[in-house]
């Protein structure tokens, strides 16, 4: 009877731990297997919409998994929320857009209404743009790749973009989105292919990433508050730019932007805000900051411009931009310019810029011709610390500069060499545009941008010694490899410490069903210890009674 009780509690055990498992393996939604027939080098469209829609309403945290291999979406597809649980897209292989791009709307990839979304797996998104950057007014083009809109509490992570119709991502109505490790490549010469553009959002945040467009590596538009882009390598493209501003009615605010540690090479403009004359309306853009940024090679380094007018269109110049520019900082800004021209504010007559401060600024001038590196205001005085009177406004003869440093006689910035790891294994695509990565070389360190007083000797202490190395976790069984991009060798690193804000590194993304099961591992054997000493407890008491 005692054999037959403790084989009664010892299969109850089994039964709750095969019913965890099953569990967590009903959670993952593979639009591969046999419920939606999925298949690699097909339209997978429908089978993903119905792989999201099961995942979206499941009533615990969920998994849409896109394997390795290459698969294409013919047609528009939205993954639509309000989901009842966070839910996690795994991107590990590559989606591609159709060519001809005559049956979508605007965009290709919609997210709408979700919160709690994670996008990671280390996959790519080919938007497949070649025939959109022609010059053939007939052919139709989506302004947008990738849309997050009403988006909220999200992270976007190890995930590659590349060859854009237009857009890579747009950001909008949406709220505390971080985009981590992505990357974002496209050819120098495509047209409007900015990486990132956010607009009518808040506390989004851009780091760790690498973006090499034909436009701007990130646009903040308008409506957009509490802004962070920071440690981003950007370039060949049109630099970190706020703006294009005033170019519509009813434009919202951009107030609280924060761009720093960042490298920008090769790109031609570096730290820009951009405002249309004419405006239809009054705007505002304030509580900017720019800070410790490197350039090499930049053509317009520091850039403020409210005259300005995109390629194609016909603009009032005469008449000055109504958009508000004020409490502006470019702080610990050094490198090489392009241009002779290395700081221009250029600010509207009728709204003259406020409350602008230039601080720390070294910049030498790296071009062909023969000319001196100066610089350019005007409607605006600025404050200036630890400016050479070249890079001072060097027009306007009433700037005060505080702490004028001696100007510099060094040869302009060039970064120092460093060591590229092996080339992953090329992607087999339908082109391979030229690599697109910044120069194997980074720039030295940046100088702190505020003097500190030095710290008074202290007594030497013995090292600590080296902590233990935590082994790390085996890898899932069948863990695909990570897709890359067609750029065959991987961008270079930050000069900047990347801040570890998730997984460090894609395959980490792509282990979370490992982690779960470890995760769960010590949770079933403390349950089956508990009904184990249980049932030891009743029987020794029944031996007690008889």
């Amino acid at each position: 009877m005692k054999s037959m009780n403790t084989l009664a509690i010892l299969l109850l055990s089994l039964l709750l731990a095969s019913t965890v498992a099953a569990d967590d393996q009903s959670n993952v939604f593979d639009v591969t297997s046999s419920k939606y027939g999925g298949n690699p080098d097909s339209d997978i469209t429908k089978a993903l919409t119905m792989a999201w829609t099961d995942a979206c309403e499941s009533g615990s945290t969920s998994t849409v998994l896109v394997p390795t291999g290459t698969y294409k979406l013919l047609e528009q597809i939205s993954f639509e929320g309000p989901c009842n649980a966070p839910i996690q897209f795994q991107l590990q292989g590559m989606l591609q857009a159709p060519e001809d791009r005559s049956q979508l709307d605007d965009s290709w990839v919609y997210f709408k209404t979700i919160d709690k979304l994670t996008l990671s797996g280390g996959g790519t998104f080919d938007g497949q743009g070649e025939l959109s950057w022609k010059e053939d007014k007939h052919f139709h083009s989506t302004p947008v790749d990738v849309r997050f809109k009403t988006v909220n509490n999200s992270v976007i992570s190890d995930i590659t973009f590349m060859d854009s119709a237009k857009f890579h991502i747009s950001v909008h109505a949406s709220s505390n989105i971080t985009f981590q490790r992505v990357t974002i490549t496209a050819p120098e010469d495509s047209p409007n292919t900015d990486g990132i553009h956010i607009a009518g959002s808040s506390k989004i945040t851009v780091s760790d990433s690498y973006i090499a467009t034909g436009d701007d590596c990130v646009s903040i538009g308008d409506g957009a508050t509490e802004i962070l882009v920071s440690n981003i390598t950007c370039g060949p493209g049109h630099g970190i730019s706020i703006g294009s501003l005033g170019k519509y009615p009813d434009e919202q605010p951009v107030v609280g932007v924060t761009v720093k540690n960042c490298t920008l090479t090769g790109t031609t403009n570096g730290a820009r805000i951009k405002t249309w004359p004419d405006s239809p309306a009054e705007g505002v853009a304030k509580d900017i900051l720019y800070q410790d940024i490197i350039m090499v090679n930049v053509k317009n380094p520091i850039l403020i411009n409210q005259n300005y007018c995109d390629k194609g269109k016909k603009c009032k110049q005469m008449v000055p931009s109504k958009v508000q520019i004020s409490d502006v900082r470019f702080k610990n800004i050094r490198g090489s310019s392009l241009s002779p021209v290395a700081v221009k504010l250029d600010c509207s007559q009728s709204m003259p810029c406020q409350n602008v401060e230039l601080s720390d600024i070294d910049l030498a001038y790296s071009g062909d011709e023969k000319d001196e590196i100066t610089s350019e205001c005007s409607n605006v005085k600025p404050r200036i610390t630890g400016v050479t009177k070249s890079l001072a406004c060097a027009n306007l003869r009433d700037i005060p500069i505080e702490g004028s440093p001696s100007p510099s006689t060094s040869p302009p910035l060039e970064p120092a060499p460093v060591q590229q790891s092996p080339p992953p294994a090329p992607v087999a695509k339908h082109h391979h545009p030229p690599p697109l990565s910044p120069p194997a070389e980074e720039a030295p360190p940046l100088p702190p941008s505020e003097e500190t007083p030095p710290l008074p000797p202290v007594e030497e202490t013995p090292p600590l010694p080296p902590a233990v190395e935590t082994p790390p976790l085996p890898p899932a069984v069948g863990t695909p490899p990570k897709v890359t991009s067609h750029d065959p060798s991987p961008p270079p690193p930050s000069p900047y410490p990347y801040r570890r804000l998730g997984p460090t590194s894609s395959a980490a993304g792509n282990n979370n069903l490992w982690k779960k099961t470890i995760v769960r591992v010590p949770v079933l054997l403390l349950v089956f210890v508990i009904v184990l000493v249980s049932a030891v407890t009743a029987l020794c008491c029944y031996c007690t009674k008889k």
